[in-house]
């Protein structure tokens, strides 16, 4: 059934329209429909669904400045038509593209990560300025830029027998020290902030007419480039996605990672662990899983 405020919302943009078919499991915080036009064109529109106006405006907004800054790049991307706020809900409006998402075609897995390793790489072009008024609007006047240094001390003097992560089994006492020198790696060598999609993955990929789109920049912020991919990545293959293979794929599209494993290693550690901290200070309800998470990401990086 389509939501009621929808014919209202089209007719107040000036949109003719033939249908609206609601698309079903794409989305848990945004409504999702294709709107057909008079015209013969197709759209997609997003509301906002299980979250406050406000909230979605500000992402909608982001996500338009995001999928500018990747086109420009070279990533093929939908393009942004419209976002606002009207009445008590938030709407973004962008170009639709048809196919199936890559995680509904098993046979285009290795495919789908060489396309989202290139992403990575032209990612890095999509450069801003430090004072870009327009970065600062979609990220805010403080972020990981800002934190970053704080970051990494907060977690190198975290390091002492009274860690909580030691009694949550995360890692051992008698690690400390390797951990505390990998982490010191990261205040030695030069470090970029630039766009992260936050969320590379297959289901954020649809399979084109004209080739792999990647969609959604709902989890895009500024942070380290090209690593913060990479590590989240990473953590994202502790589920299955991407496997070995689709690992693999990514790195070989992107270029090779070669040159900055011991990088990633230390991030993809500090990432981990502070995201326990995070919990433990924000949401408890999440410290067993991210724990768990972080036990695992432990076990890897000895190896």
């Amino acid at each position: 059934m389509t939501d009621p405020y929808v014919p209202r919302l089209l007719d107040y943009l000036q949109i003719g329209v033939r249908d609206v078919v609601a698309i079903l499991g794409k989305g848990s915080v945004n409504w999702v429909s294709r709107v057909e036009k008079e015209d013969g064109g197709t759209v997609i529109l997003r509301l906002n669904h299980d979250r406050h106006a406000e909230e979605a405006l500000y992402e909608y907004s982001r996500e338009s400045w995001c999928l500018k800054k990747a086109r420009e790049a070279g990533i093929l991307s939908p393009e942004p038509l419209g976002y606002g706020r009207w009445e008590d809900r938030s709407w973004m409006l962008q170009t639709y593209v048809p196919g199936p998402t890559a995680d509904e075609v098993p046979e285009a897995n290795e495919s789908t990560w060489r396309f989202l390793g290139d992403c990575l790489r032209k990612l890095e072009r999509a450069e801003f300025s430090e004072d870009d008024s327009e970065a600062r609007q979609t990220f805010g006047p403080e972020g990981p830029r800002y934190h970053w240094q704080g970051q990494l001390a907060l977690n190198i003097e975290s390091l002492t027998p009274r860690d909580p992560l030691l009694a949550l089994g995360v890692y051992p006492l008698e690690g400390q020290n390797e951990i505390r020198a990998s982490f010191a790696l990261l205040k030695g060598i030069p470090l970029r902030f630039g766009l992260a999609h936050g969320d590379f993955s297959r289901r954020n990929v649809i399979l084109g007419p004209h080739g792999p789109v990647l969609l959604d920049w709902g989890c895009a912020t500024e942070h380290i480039v090209p690593l913060y991919d990479i590590v989240e990545t990473m953590r994202n293959g502790v589920d299955g996605d991407p496997d070995e293979a689709g690992l693999r794929a990514f790195s070989e599209g992107y270029g090779g990672f070669a040159d900055r494993l011991s990088e990633i290693r230390s991030l993809r550690l500090l990432r981990a662990f502070d995201l326990v901290r995070w919990a433990i200070d924000r949401k408890p309800e999440r410290i067993p899983e991210l724990a768990e998470s972080a036990r695992t990401t432990f076990q890897s990086w000895k190896r």
